[in-house]
């Protein structure tokens, strides 16, 4: 949670671990909020309005989470929920287009007014700005990447209640199954016998080990070819990485940068979120400011 000014200065922030789902954490968050404002010693009629960001698909008019896998969600509207708990206007969107409005505000955005971010964590989703405008689609929900297919001829049908094929092999998720689903073919792997963690893959990957190495070549080439497919849609200048798995560093973005050099002749540069975890807030900040002068 985070309170700034105008110009994006933080007057107060928090981070609040929550490992409910469903209902549950909408109340949590609903006595969080509370909490925070009061202690924040801002009065609320200071406050001009909220942001909330959330994964999934949103519906950017009312505030719904159509369905969001990750947190059991279907059909939860939010704006609704935190009416008389955090001052209004709320707005209500996906988390990866507050990431990049936080990014674009006062992070690595830049002046730049097509940019993509890419969000690589549990699951995989894109923002997506355009003449200085998200993108959201004739239903909200341009950027939702991870549901895109990765093999051609496969009949299988993507779920919305469930991660999607580009997530199932590149996400932090994707990456885990991927390393377990090889561990047979790689016996001498220092990932043998482990509870993998997706940091433990690269890290594997950087001393050598071939499962490692297999799962990340892997993951660079299911990335570049979605990112190649961007590019060569909407022609952004700038597409920033970030989400949990880009914490790894330099090293992935230019493996990444390479592949995609190889592929695609149309560049864009890629580059690291500056914000980190803080975006999705910056942005969430940002969002009512945003409404308010209508930028």
């Amino acid at each position: 949670m985070m309170l700034t000014d105008l110009a994006g200065t933080v007057i107060a922030h928090r981070k609040i671990a929550s490992h409910r789902d469903g209902a549950s954490i909408v109340e949590h968050l609903r006595r969080q909020a509370q909490m925070f404002l009061q202690e924040s010693g801002v009065p609320k009629d200071k406050i001009v309005g909220s942001g909330i960001g959330a994964p999934g698909l949103i519906n950017y008019e009312d505030g719904t989470v159509i369905a969001a896998p990750g947190l059991n969600w279907i059909n939860v509207n939010l704006r609704e929920a935190f009416h008389s708990y955090l001052p209004g206007p709320i707005i209500v969107d996906n988390d990866v287009n507050m990431a990049l409005v936080g990014e674009k505000w006062v992070g690595s955005g830049g002046d730049d007014e097509d940019v993509i971010f890419v969000a690589i964590g549990t699951g995989i989703g894109a923002a997506l700005m355009i003449g200085g405008q998200i993108h959201r689609g004739s239903a909200g929900y341009a950027g939702e990447v991870g549901y895109a297919p990765v093999d051609p001829f496969t009949d299988a049908q993507s779920d919305v209640t469930r991660f999607g094929p580009l997530e199932n092999v590149a996400s932090g998720t994707g990456i885990r199954l991927e390393a377990k689903a090889n561990m047979n073919l790689f016996p001498q792997s220092m990932l043998q016998g482990r509870e993998i963690r997706t940091e433990e893959v690269f890290e594997a990957a950087r001393h050598g080990d071939e499962l490692g190495q297999y799962v990340v070549d892997r993951t660079v080439k299911y990335l570049a070819f979605a990112l190649a497919h961007m590019v060569a849609l909407v022609n952004p200048a700038k597409i920033i990485l970030g989400g949990g798995v880009m914490r790894v560093g330099d090293t992935l973005l230019k493996q990444i940068d390479q592949r995609l050099k190889q592929i695609m002749p149309i560049r864009a540069r890629l580059t690291l979120a500056q914000l980190g975890e803080l975006a999705g807030a910056y942005g969430a900040a940002a969002s009512p400011i945003m409404e308010m002068y209508r930028i």
